[in-house]
């Protein structure tokens, strides 16, 4: 039931007694605008409109129902009412009421206490601008003080003075309509509870029996009980009101106590809402005001997940409810949350509640590892703060260790059955970048590998959580710049005049790690954008990126070594918008690898760079994959080989690339030559050959 709306329904039956009083007692019908006042207090959206009525009101309403009315009157309350509908525009004339009251007070001294009171009142309120924050104060207090101006000012229409003694006597014949204000007041300070709804509404409708009995024997005492109860009640808020003000305004921890103690409505889907609106803040301090109320259950816990995240905030008092709920339905969610609360409010009962969390978490992830789970670990001494991705056999993380950024790389070994392959590429990544990288400045430099074979044997029979403290990890520099792949997505640089020149400049750094590579008698085997990397960020214009380059502000070098391996040895990996039939052809025969299958990847990236198209075209990378497929599962791959090599010699020959310099083009298809290619140290000349032709050419202009 919504006992507001039958509070308010019941304040009306108590108006029809007082219309029946005023009808009854002609000069004293004034009660009925005054009666108007206080109801607006209640349901007024402002202090200003508030004010506002209060002035206009007092001054207006007794003009349709006096009937005697003097000049004086007349002229006040058109002054009056001129100055307020001003005020609304002009904030000064807020003020000139009070000294019209302070004059009226001695012109027409039995109307004195009435208007110098309200209108006073109203002057106060409309000086205030901000929206009016249900609270006690404007939901009991200014309704009491209204109720009791009432009878004062009913006095002062008996009584020509209205003396101490008179105030006695009020004072004397209040004592019959207290005993319902206080019971009022006071459960108003209780929670939401139903029964404080159940006996507000009886007191209000055992005021409006009495009212109706006192009509037959003291009609004053009559109207004191009704105008009395009834306006106290018709000031609590309803649900949908409270609500709303919550959702549209930015409330403090004080405001949405005040709020939630005349709120009767379902607390999970009002929580619903404010999680849907995006109001975190509310959120968080609801569930901190009134914990354990919530059911999460019921709620999204996605959304106050992320609204806990972006505040780095929890409600410490209801967080273990909400990590109970989210354990049985989020594990991953939970663990993520559970880590936040620690760090903000840790306590005894929460950390026994992450053990458990902390189980069911390792225990899922068994067959369904989640590297962001290292995410404000420490590992080895560095602490993870990013995860940039995942290699084919490796996860790659930031690490940070006194204040320096470094690039960690931890092998895929969960699910168990990737463990072999994935620690074979880890090692030969570790043995073959610590030597590279000493003899090359274009290689990324190799910093550090910590390696537990223990912690190993632990994790290949399936101990989540020693892959989870102790995985092996190598710790190379960090490239903060990012890599090639995400530099051809930025219009402004793609677009610009200088990016042909970027290509080539990139390319010829990427050659010059090749023969280095090369030279050291190894293949890379997985040359393409985003193993492609830059020191710093490169830029967000064309020029700006260029003036990097050439001013050697900003390093290019190879990542991810992983796949590489000897000259003449066995491989097993490629990609297959960037690899060679070749490659491709030695991975299914057994054949060993060559360097010039890092020749044409290199070929087919800068034709990525140049068109932001993959080079090979989707029906060879079909055939590689249908070939790789047959092969795993024990079949004669040759007849799909050999119809790659078609494909791909028919795709060659055809070959045109729009828009771009003639030498460029040449150089392309002679690196990406299904017959021979050029080797990486011609190709490195080549490309500064034509990097100082176009600046010759430049200068001479």
């Amino acid at each position: 039931m919504d006992y507001y709306k039958l509070n308010r329904l019941l304040s009306l039956g108590n108006l029809a007694v007082i219309s029946y009083f005023i009808l009854e007692n002609g000069i004293e019908s004034q009660f009925l605008p005054l009666l108007s006042f206080a109801v607006t207090t209640s349901i007024s959206s402002s202090p200003f409109i508030l004010g506002l009525s209060l002035i206009v009101g007092s001054v207006i309403l007794p003009l349709f129902f006096m009937k005697e009315i003097s000049i004086q009157l007349l002229v006040f309350a058109l002054v009056i009412t001129l100055l307020s509908i001003l005020s609304i525009k002009i904030d000064f004339l807020r003020f000139v009421p009070f000294p019209f009251s302070l004059i009226f007070y001695f012109l027409l001294h039995s109307f004195s206490l009435y208007f110098f009171s309200f209108v006073v009142l109203g002057s106060i309120l409309l000086i205030i601008k901000k929206k009016i924050v249900p609270s006690l104060i404007f939901t009991i207090a200014i309704p009491f003080f209204l109720v009791q101006i009432f009878f004062l000012y009913s006095i002062s229409l008996i009584k020509v003075d209205v003396s101490f003694s008179v105030l006695n006597e009020m004072a004397s014949m209040s004592k019959f309509m207290l005993p319902a204000d206080i019971i009022v007041i006071l459960l108003s300070y209780l929670k939401r509870e139903s029964l404080y709804s159940i006996i507000t509404t009886l007191v209000i409708v055992i005021s409006l029996c009495i009212s109706v009995l006192f009509l037959y024997f003291n009609p004053p005492f009559s109207l004191m009980y009704s105008s009395s109860s009834a306006i106290v009640s018709s000031s609590l808020l309803s649900d949908s009101e409270i609500e709303k003000f919550i959702l549209e305004n930015q409330v403090d921890e004080k405001q949405i106590r005040n709020l939630l103690s005349f709120y009767r409505g379902d607390i999970n889907s009002f929580c619903q809402k404010i999680v849907d609106k995006g109001n975190c803040d509310a959120l968080v301090k609801i569930s901190e005001i009134i914990p354990y109320k919530i059911n999460y259950s019921l709620c999204d816990l996605r959304k106050i997940a992320d609204c806990y995240e972006k505040l780095k905030k929890i409600p410490s008092r209801d967080i273990i409810s909400f990590l109970s709920i989210a354990k049985e339905k989020d594990i991953e969610l939970a663990e993520r949350i559970g880590r936040l609360a620690l760090s903000v409010s840790p306590s005894p009962k929460l950390m026994k509640l992450m053990e458990e969390i902390e189980v069911l978490r390792m225990e899922s992830l068994k067959y369904n590892w989640d590297p962001k789970i290292w995410l404000d670990r420490e590992i080895h001494g560095y602490r993870i703060i990013d995860y940039l991705g995942k290699g084919g056999s490796a996860y790659v993380l930031v690490g940070e260790k006194d204040n320096k950024k470094y690039a960690i790389k931890i092998p895929i070994l969960i699910p168990p059955s990737n463990v072999v392959e994935s620690y074979y590429d880890f090692i030969n990544e570790y043995s073959q970048l610590r030597e590279l990288s000493l003899n090359s400045d274009n290689i990324v430099r190799f910093i550090d590998a910590i390696i537990d074979v223990s912690a190993i044997k632990r994790i290949k029979d399936g101990d989540v959580l020693a892959y989870l403290n102790e995985p092996p990890i190598l710790v190379m520099e960090f490239m903060e710049g990012k890599s090639v792949k995400e530099l051809i997505q930025n219009d402004n640089v793609y677009y610009s005049d200088e990016w042909e020149k970027i290509v080539l400049l990139t390319a010829s750094e990427v050659a010059k790690a090749l023969e280095d590579i090369h030279k050291a008698g190894f293949v890379h085997l997985d040359i393409k954008p985003s193993n492609i990397l830059f020191s710093f960020l490169p830029g967000k214009t064309g020029k700006e990126v260029l003036d990097n380059l050439t001013q050697k502000k900003i390093k290019i070098k190879v990542s991810d070594l992983g796949s590489a391996r000897k000259i003449g040895e066995k491989l097993s990996q490629y990609t297959p918008e960037y690899c060679s039939v070749d490659q491709v052809e030695a991975i299914i025969e057994g054949k060993g690898a060559d360097p010039s299958m890092d020749i044409y990847s290199l070929g087919a990236t800068i034709y990525k760079m140049l068109t932001r198209k993959d080079f090979n075209p989707p029906e060879l990378i079909k055939l590689f994959n249908e070939a790789s497929i047959i092969y795993s599962n024990g079949g004669d791959p040759k007849p799909i080989l050999q119809k790659a090599k078609e494909v791909y010699k028919e795709y060659y020959m055809k070959l045109e690339i729009q828009d771009v310099d003639q030498r460029v083009k040449d150089l392309i298809k002679d690196l990406v030559n299904p017959e021979n290619r050029p080797t990486a140290s011609e190709v490195y000349n080549k490309l500064k050959e034509i990097l100082n032709n176009d600046e010759r050419n430049s200068n001479s202009r």
